[in-house]
């Protein structure tokens, strides 16, 4: 540059028409004014903006001269940078984001960002899993109309919270014993059964001749013999001994003795016949 050299800056700025071009060619050219009617052409310049490679905050890019004949150093700094209309984002300002005073508000690069109580890119299904009554294992997912608590891959009342698997509604043993809490989380259960049942739920009944033996109880009295009945769990019979019968052998058989003496039998033609027993 010459020591008389005229240094300075100016900002220029020209509406873009929707959509936004790819690019944009960039022509500058630079005049000596000396006087109003002979300005001399001192320089030319030419650049071919990409818009996707613009920022939306000034940025240099390169221009070329354009009269490479010209002997004149001049140096020409562009700095460039698109500027959307209120409420479009983007290189290009193709995403529009106008704020929601209930649903979304939008951040520097104009996407939404959901205000508390919605979801979505749009934000505009409702966050039912806000207030949700999930355990702190399981993970809540929202429907249309409500939300869903999900844990180990599937949905069910475990997954929410305070769920107890020995509630009565549940029936885990069966009326016939005891439930206890147990697993991970206390998810599972376990019972305990009564004497006359077994299996994990309780649901299984026991012999009974099976079960009077493991508790010292007697089905069958007076030496008789318990039989459980195939096919027909729970269900006995007792083989009593000589002397006595009765479901449970508690009946003595009574003795009966038949005392013959002097039987008149009358046949006909009237006849009498009379049997003296000794």
């Amino acid at each position: 540059l010459w020591a008389d050299a005229n240094v300075g800056q100016a900002a220029v700025s020209f509406p873009l028409k929707y959509p936004v071009p790819e690019s944009l060619g960039v022509f500058v050219e630079v005049w000596d004014e000396d006087t109003p009617k002979s300005p001399d052409s001192i320089a030319k310049f030419r650049a071919n903006l990409v818009v996707a490679e613009m920022q939306n905050t000034p940025s240099a890019f390169r221009m070329v001269r354009a009269d490479a004949a010209s002997v004149n150093k001049v140096r020409l700094e562009s700095y460039g940078h698109v500027i959307c209309a209120r409420f479009y984002y983007g290189h290009d300002c193709s995403r529009k984001c106008m704020p929601d005073l209930e649903r979304y508000a939008c951040d520097v690069n104009g996407y939404k960002k959901c205000r508390r109580g919605y979801i979505g890119v749009e934000c505009d299904h409702r966050d039912y899993c806000l207030n949700h009554t999930c355990a702190e294992f399981a993970k809540c997912k929202n429907t249309p109309t409500g939300f869903e608590c999900w844990c180990f891959q599937s949905k069910g009342p475990e997954c929410y919270f305070g769920y107890d698997p020995c509630a009565l509604e549940y029936n885990a043993c069966s009326g016939h014993g005891t439930c206890i809490p147990a697993g991970d989380y206390n998810l599972s259960f376990q019972c305990t059964c009564n004497s006359d049942w077994e299996g994990r739920r309780c649901d299984q009944r026991r012999p009974a001749c099976l079960v009077a033996v493991g508790t010292n109880r007697t089905l069958c009295q007076n030496g008789g013999k318990c039989r459980d009945l195939p096919g027909n769990v729970g269900a006995y019979i007792c083989d009593c001994p000589s002397g006595w019968w009765g479901k449970h052998c508690e009946k003595k058989t009574a003795a009966v003795y038949v005392c013959l003496a002097n039987i008149l039998l009358l046949l006909p033609p009237i006849r009498y016949w009379q049997i003296r027993l000794p």
